[in-house]
């Protein structure tokens, strides 16, 4: 199941798909009840088709802050999935970023919205609770959210303009389940490695994150080798530390700004091979939610004999995905087959050698992937085996 947006506040218009297992579906009645939405699903009566899944999506419309259980359900029948939704305050004119923490709390969050002349502070409670650390900063009030147990709560706001509450405006996660996907988005880094290659050459990889006005918060604490500030307030960048052979999956912390407020949260990677002396190393992309699709092609990438052509695909998920890959060039050839990407410290991962023999003249070739299950990215790398040199391919 997947809600668009997936951070939905509550001035969003609400839409929800999911894959059903019927091949045809006659209609889907949307109904709520308190904090339960019902999705009830009406399979189209006298159609046989071989067994299959039915894409379906409902629209669920405008609705107000809260935290609502989301079911699935067949007319007369059991529910078949079931899921939660959180639909953050859109109306009460204070807005929290990131929008959630650890339940120990300890880090600070920016509030906007609250009207503040010169050093007049306000209070701030959390499910009740008073904020700590309050001071103005960048424009913004900044706090330090109270210890809490795992949960969504309302941010009460006292200032000059009198008491707003913010419902469902903050979130504890529980550092141990899941990512919560209306809490955190993914930022993958496709490479992180440093150390040999084929043909004596050696890599490094410099990934490379920062913000400035604005607070970035993520799932776990990342290591850095280097930070030109203090890391994870205001104004800094950082060199990563972490490899992993399945590049780096983060879960950064979702934020919520307001008109007038630039997101300066910022991101890239380069790969060198430090055993030439050419050149500075190739720029990688780094995938944002948006680049994980169910289908994506990559075009113009040469596939021949004179260099090695790579495909890496990654799914933010920790079960095994299938894929279909095909290669088809310029010329007409056309090759598919199937892939599974495994679970590796926290992404589904595979590596695919789309290479070919040494007396193959390359050919401009697109390359498509499609999956059937959660959604996937990927990059193609083509490494010339005489200079080491890389360029990078990725979906446009």
């Amino acid at each position: 199941m997947a809600v668009f947006p997936p951070a939905p506040d509550s001035q969003t218009f609400v839409k929800i798909a999911t894959q059903t297992p019927f091949c045809a579906v006659s209609r889907t009645d949307v109904t709520i009840e308190g904090s339960t939405i019902n999705l009830t699903v009406v399979p189209l009566g006298g159609v046989v088709c071989s067994a299959t899944l039915f894409p379906l999506q409902a629209s669920v419309g405008v609705i107000p802050a809260g935290v609502y259980d989301v079911n699935i359900k067949l007319f007369d029948g059991p529910v078949i999935e079931r899921s939660r939704m959180i639909v953050r305050d859109a109306s009460s004119g204070i807005i929290v970023s990131p929008v959630g923490g650890r339940p120990e709390s300890g880090r600070t969050v920016q509030i906007f919205g609250a009207q503040i002349v010169g050093e007049t502070l306000v209070s701030v409670l959390f499910d009740g609770i008073p904020a700590g650390g309050a001071h103005v900063e960048h424009g913004s009030l900044v706090v330090i959210p109270p210890s809490h147990a795992p949960g969504t709560v309302d941010v009460t706001v006292t200032d000059l303009a009198g008491t707003r509450k913010a419902v469902a405006a903050f979130t504890y996660f529980d550092p141990n389940a899941a990512p919560d996907p209306f809490v955190f988005e993914p930022v993958l880094y496709p490479v992180a490695y440093d150390g040999p290659g084929v043909f004596g050459s050696q890599w490094t990889t410099n990934n490379v994150m920062g913000t400035g006005r604005t607070l970035a918060r993520f799932r776990e604490s990342v290591g850095a080798r280097t930070c030109s500030a203090t890391c994870s307030q205001f104004d800094w960048a950082a060199v990563l530390a972490p490899e992993s052979q399945s590049g780096l999956l983060l879960w950064a912390v979702r934020r919520r700004l307001p008109v007038g407020v630039e997101d300066d949260f910022r991101v890239s990677s380069r790969i060198v091979d430090t055993s030439q002396p050419h050149g500075n190393g190739t720029s990688l992309p780094v995938a944002r939610e948006n680049d994980f699709r169910n289908s994506f092609s990559i075009d113009d990438v040469p596939i021949g004999g004179s260099a090695r052509v790579t495909l890496r695909l990654y799914s933010p998920v920790e079960s095994e995905q299938n894929v279909t890959v095909t290669a088809a060039d310029v010329n007409g050839s056309s090759n598919a087959r199937a892939v599974t990407l495994r679970p590796v410290n926290g992404v589904a991962y595979a590596s695919v050698d789309l290479g070919a023999a040494s007396d193959v003249r390359s050919h401009p070739s697109t390359i498509t992937v499609t999956s059937t299950g959660a959604k996937v990215w990927g990059v193609a790398t083509v490494t010339d085996n005489t200079t080491q040199e890389v360029t990078a391919f990725w979906p446009q």
